[in-house]
Formats: structure tokens, sequence, C-alpha cells
């Protein structure tokens, strides 16, 4: 098991499939895998709590409204390494 920690993870610029984020000891590790991590560890939480099918679960991505397309690329992505039906993914924008 990896186990990887980000000091003060903020996003001052914009994000890019390209984009990696340096860890607090030196590593940089794509954004893409560090969203999928994340995105894997809900999943997995749910599946935890509750039975039911991969394929049952209508997943909603959110993202700030602020976020242009290559960051929205990039939640699409992570999801995309995760969750099985991610081509119904839609992505919703919020303030």
């Amino acid at each position: 098991m990896k186990i990887y920690f980000f000091c003060l993870f903020f996003f001052q610029r914009r994000l890019s499939i390209e984009t990696t984020i340096l860890d607090v000891k030196g590593k940089y590790v794509p954004a893409v895998d560090i969203f999928s991590y994340a995105i894997r560890y809900i999943r997995d939480c749910l599946h935890k709590e509750v039975e039911i099918q991969s394929e049952d679960i209508g997943w909603v991505l959110t993202v700030p409204v602020i976020w242009g397309g290559p960051s929205k690329q990039l939640m699409r992505k992570a999801a995309e390494n995760v969750i099985v039906n991610f081509q119904l993914l839609p992505i919703v924008s919020f303030y």
C-alpha cells in the first residue's frame, strides 16, 4: 500500500491531466492518481456500508464552478480509473 502525505494541498493554479503535486517527501505524484485514490476510497466505503453493485450506483461528479475544461477532464479521467459506468457520469459545477 502506497501512502502519500500532502501539506497545504491548495489549487492556486490550473489543473490538467498533466498536473503533478509534490508530497512532503519530495515526490511528484500525478493529480489524476490522487483524485482516483480519493474516488476509490469513497466507492470502497460505500460498498462496505451498503450491499449494492457498482453498476447500480448513479454517480455525479461535482467540481467548483471556476474550473475550466482541463480541470473537468482531469476529474473525468480520475473517475474513469475507478467507476464502472463512467461514460454516463455527469459533471456538475457548484458555487
